[in-house]
């Protein structure tokens, strides 16, 4: 029988780096009172071939320079043009943005001036997820796998036939060269697809240990004192540090 694995690497050029995840007030109160991380279902992100296989994309690809050359029906041109989607249904993934400094465009585009990021070291963080898969894969009947790395990024929308995308395991491991700005960490539950012969599911919570986790509270470089302060009591509860974006910006 099939059971589920754990695969959450630390490349070497973050060995000694940070992640960052930008949430809005209430993640942070989720995430300070649940100690759980969200992961989110694939499809439910705007990019629409995130986590799709690259060789089905290069597939469609073909497909349609063949549309050019011969006459076909609409129903075949469609079916050329078919990717099945299905895939993204089983891959649950969790978002973070690696670098050793804070993203103004990161800010401005997954904030607002009352949010925050969790800035986590590492090499803590990639622990605790070692710690904790083993009991999260055993209490979901060991039918899913949990793993972590960075997302390298192609031209995938559209697709380049010049792609070389060579030893990736994992198709929620690539995206479109759009979003390189994102510099993703990406974590990945991938479940088993007999699984969801029994039930849909849309989302996964994973508990983490807040105290085993290096980490502090970055506001937004424009956040109000009084809102900064009211940060600081909600941290209190669970002596987390507070602190002011080392960004300054014109106000």
């Amino acid at each position: 029988m099939t059971t589920g694995k754990i695969d959450i690497k630390t490349p070497k050029r973050l060995k000694n780096d940070y992640l960052w995840k930008y949430i809005d007030l209430h993640r942070l109160i989720d995430f300070i009172y649940s100690e759980e991380l969200h992961f989110t279902r694939l499809d439910k992100f705007d990019d629409p071939i995130d986590g799709i296989k690259a060789s089905n994309l290069r597939i469609r690809e073909e497909n349609k320079k063949n549309q050019i050359k011969t006459e076909q029906s609409e129903n075949e041109l469609k079916l050329l043009d078919y990717i099945d989607f299905s895939n993204q249904k089983r891959q649950f993934v969790n978002c973070w943005f690696y670098d050793n400094r804070e993203s103004m465009a990161m800010w401005e585009i997954y904030s607002s001036i009352d949010s925050v990021v969790l800035k986590v070291d590492i090499n803590s963080l990639i622990n605790e997820l070692n710690r904790c898969s083993i009991k999260f894969i055993k209490d979901n009947g060991n039918r899913l796998s949990v793993i972590g790395d960075l997302v390298s990024y192609y031209p995938l929308n559209p697709f380049e036939q010049t792609n070389k995308i060579n030893g990736l395991k994992y198709a929620a491991m690539i995206k479109d060269l759009s979003y390189e700005y994102e510099k993703e960490y990406r974590l990945l539950i991938y479940v088993m697809k007999e699984w969801l012969y029994d039930e849909e599911i849309n989302n996964f919570r994973f508990p983490v240990i807040l105290n085993n986790l290096k980490f502090e509270l970055v506001c937004h470089p424009l956040m109000e004192d009084w809102k900064f302060k009211n940060i600081e009591k909600l941290a209190k509860i669970k002596k987390i540090k507070v602190i002011k974006s080392k960004i300054k910006l014109r106000k």
